[in-house]
């Protein structure tokens, strides 16, 4: 087992209006978004310890779209040689699971 831990799961939802799960999201999260961009929006929470993520993009599919694992970026890394040395799994049934760090 890995001695290096996220700190944080990420989950990254295709969504069809932006704005309108936006305002959903904020208020079942009872949090504002963290970060906002054109076509993504993001919630990186304390309580719960959860890194969420909303993103518009006609090409790709509505729905959960992948998970992740949030590193602090000290230890990203070190939990990456430890899953193989790739930054990008994926799992037995072919989910994307991603290994990053929302860190500045």
């Amino acid at each position: 087992m890995s001695e290096t831990r996220a700190t944080r799961i990420h989950i990254a939802v295709g969504v069809s209006d932006l704005e309108a799960s936006k305002e959903h999201y904020s208020k079942i999260l009872r949090h504002n978004p963290t970060r906002v961009a054109e076509d993504q929006i993001d919630w990186i929470l304390d309580d719960p310890h959860i890194n969420f993520s909303i993103f518009h993009n006609p090409d790709r599919p509505i729905g959960i779209e992948h998970m992740g694992l949030d590193f602090p970026r000290s230890e990203l890394a070190k939990a990456v040689t430890e899953y193989g040395g790739e930054d990008v799994i994926m799992d037995p049934d072919n989910i994307r699971f991603e290994l990053f760090s929302s860190d500045k």
